[in-house]
């Protein structure tokens, strides 16, 4: 937390504004069930969901009470008919925890009858966006060649995006999947309700129910800016891996770390590298990819430094970079992933 502080007044100097102090997360929130021990809808429609054979257990924080068990058969929460200003474009984000590959919903408003809608899902253990454009054309975004596999039991954050013609999916903040279809602009609202965990207007019901945890699910009627989905991404990255059991205690200890969120490349010699500090430096390997999931600068050393260029030495443009680290504690592989902003100065 001081690093930020520190971080923001270095910004000050440098000239800069502090992007993420002018980002409201709040707007254009449809629909936000934090999943906290209720089913209450904190947005601004207030629909509360109706739930149906869920427990209430550990969240991606690991605080009791602060997400749901889905049982994979009956398990479900029902948050009306509403459709919450959702007409063409849509934004939907969850945090989930599976094993399962069963074909099963996470959240959607879905109605393949009527040939309208749209739903964030697993299948085959990965995770998908789906829906129907009322053209006769269920439309699937297929992936880019990061693994977008979920069903390890691990929690993961998904965002998807629809926008016209648009479908995009990433998971743990860097893109998976992205499709640009020349088919008729979807209609994404419908008579249905939206439902969280399940869909049952199908034969084989069970295998639409989600068996795992879903934690904090939210829907916005418009698409995120990149600064609004990394910082989101960036919020609710943060929240899990700060009580992760899997890492040891030395490393919850926010002292031992310095992890940047910004760096500023121009030649000036201030906060020139995007560097990774971390307590334990045996085999330290990391990855940097730009918006669209392409792997731009790999980095393998005791130390994690990136001065803003691909691996090949080319300028690399401002904007907002996914990087992921893999580090090496009591002979025990960790990976970390996360968000940084590449600003370049007047010169």
């Amino acid at each position: 937390m001081i690093y930020r502080y520190v971080l923001a007044s270095l910004m000050v100097a440098l000239g800069f504004l502090n992007v993420n102090s002018q980002i409201n997360l709040d707007s254009s929130l449809v629909a936000y069930y934090k999943l906290d021990g209720n089913t209450s809808d904190a947005s601004t429609f207030q629909v509360t969901g109706t739930p149906k054979a869920i427990i209430s257990v550990p969240g991606k924080s690991g605080i009791a009470n602060t997400a749901y068990g889905f049982n994979g058969s009956s398990s479900q929460i029902d948050c009306g008919v509403v459709n919450r200003g959702i007409l063409e474009t849509v934004t939907i984000s969850a945090w989930i925890k599976t094993n399962t590959t069963n074909l099963s919903f996470i959240v959607g408003k879905y109605d393949w009858i009527a040939d309208k809608g749209y739903h964030l899902f697993i299948n085959n253990g990965k995770l998908g966006l789906a829906g129907r454009n009322n053209g006769g054309k269920y439309m699937n975004t297929m992936p880019i060649g990061i693994n977008n596999y979920a069903a390890d039991g691990n929690w993961h954050f998904a965002v998807a995006e629809i926008t016209g013609n648009s479908w995009a999916l990433w998971m743990d903040c860097i893109q998976v999947a992205q499709m640009i279809s020349n088919a008729a602009v979807p209609i994404l609202s419908n008579s249905e309700s939206l439902t969280i965990g399940y869909y049952d207007k199908v034969i084989s019901s069970p295998e639409q129910h989600f068996d795992g945890v879903i934690d904090e699910v939210r829907i916005y009627n418009r698409v995120l800016s990149v600064s609004e989905r990394s910082l989101l991404c960036d919020i609710n990255y943060e929240d899990s891996v700060v009580s992760s059991a899997s890492i040891d205690t030395v490393l919850m200890d926010e002292s031992n770390w310095v992890w940047p969120n910004i760096f500023t490349p121009n030649g000036d010699g201030i906060n020139d590298n995007f560097v990774l500090e971390i307590p334990y430096k045996a085999c330290l390997t990391g990855s940097v990819y730009n918006r669209w999931g392409v792997g731009v600068y790999e980095c393998k050393d005791v130390a994690f430094s990136w001065n803003g260029r691909t691996s090949n030495g080319e300028k690399l443009p401002a904007g907002v970079y996914f990087y992921m680290v893999s580090y090496c504690v009591n002979d025990e592989t960790i990976s970390r992933k996360g968000t940084v902003t590449l600003m370049r100065g007047s010169n």
